[in-house]
């Protein structure tokens, strides 16, 4: 969204068909947005890649194989629209011919992209300490879900045929 935000302020406009070649006038403005895309469709080295993993891990052991294979399908989706995206926005010729005149990133936005890259591939390499600091509430909410279910399982009279978390 801030790359969005970042074009949309320069542009006046976030519409494909009124963009395109803006590599060519804005090569870092492009590399960030190719980092975050890239993280967004769970590229390895990308915190989204530990997210989908661990999302489509823990849909297999609780939902089973149909629904880990719609996420999954879900994800491929998303990541061919949004490479799409950034190939008709930053590599595809203008629908005019010259890419409009876009200036590249300035100091404190070439900073602010920068650090959002750092740390979007830093977590991505190195996403162990982070999952092991959210590890403990993850077991609790599990423990208090588990717990509810049983809960609602003995008012109801029902039998435990819901997988376990």
């Amino acid at each position: 969204f801030i790359v969005a935000g970042l074009l949309y302020r320069r542009l006046g406009t976030t519409r494909f068909q009124r963009l395109g070649g803006l590599f060519e006038t804005a090569p870092l403005l492009g590399l960030t947005f190719l980092v975050v895309v890239l993280g967004s469709i769970a590229m390895p080295g990308t915190p989204g890649f530990e997210a989908a993993h661990l999302a489509l891990e823990g849909l297999l052991e609780t939902q089973g194989w149909g629904i880990a294979t719609l996420a999954a399908a879900g994800n491929v989706l998303a990541a061919g629209y949004l490479l799409w995206a950034y190939q008709r926005i930053f590599l595809a010729r203008h629908p005019r011919g010259a890419a409009p005149l876009l200036a590249d990133l300035r100091h404190r936005e070439l900073l602010m992209a920068g650090l959002l890259c750092a740390v979007m591939i830093g977590v991505g390499l190195y996403a162990d300490p982070w999952i092991k600091r959210i590890d403990g509430a993850v077991d609790a909410t599990a423990h208090r879900l588990e717990a509810a279910i049983d809960l609602q399982h003995l008012k109801t009279g029902q039998k435990d045929d819901v997988n376990r978390l």
